[in-house]
């Protein structure tokens, strides 16, 4: 499933894209129907938001949200 995940700072968003970066994930512009602090956001494949989530704990990344996304 592709996941959208939204940071209130450019050096979060960064963080998470450097640390995932053998995962296969992007730093993508903010979709206009979302907000977040910086208007920069990380999408990657993955198998759960729970994964995702428990990744960014284990790997200190602050995050806003994450999103199930279909058409981005």
């Amino acid at each position: 499933m592709k996941l959208l995940a939204v940071f209130a700072t450019t050096s979060d968003v960064l963080l998470a894209e450097k640390v995932g970066k053998s995962f296969g994930g992007e730093v993508v512009a903010l979709p206009e129907e979302l907000e977040a602090g910086c208007g920069m956001a990380y999408l990657i494949e993955c198998e759960s938001i729970e994964w995702l989530e428990e990744f960014f704990t284990m790997n200190n990344i602050r995050y806003e949200k994450i999103y199930k996304v279909d058409n981005i």
